[in-house]
């Protein structure tokens, strides 16, 4: 069986003329090259280019580990124009602007600065 062949059974089954079947082949390609163009121009976009130097002290003798003195101390942030504090991993303590933040060591701390709990940090 040759490709003629085969494309005149294919076209008796289907009725396709010429015209519709390139229009056809047309708009796909047209579709997926738009698909593949947008996705190019956002390539990267989205992606936090931050890097994080972690660098831990370690003082064999007394077991200091200046990491985790640092994760001690930030255990509660409260915006300094608001009224609530919550927990570093509360989803209310991620919509604090960076130049509005006030951590605390524990909630004693930040009871005493006025602020009160969240009800939605769990």
């Amino acid at each position: 069986m040759s490709i003629t062949n085969l494309s005149n059974k294919i076209k008796s089954k289907i009725n396709f003329d010429k015209q519709v079947f390139l229009l056809i082949i047309v708009v796909v390609l047209v579709g997926g090259a738009s698909f593949g163009l947008g996705r190019l121009s956002v390539n990267g976009e989205g992606e936090d280019n931050v890097i994080i130097e972690n660098k831990v002290v370690n003082d064999q003798e007394t077991g200091y580990n200046k990491e985790d003195a640092l994760l001690v101390e930030k255990r509660y942030v409260a915006s300094k124009n608001g009224t609530k504090y919550y927990s570093r991993d509360c989803s209310g303590a991620n919509r604090i602007k960076l130049e509005n933040q006030i951590w605390f060591k524990n909630r004693e701390d930040a009871e005493k600065s006025g602020f009160t709990y969240s009800s939605t940090c769990k």
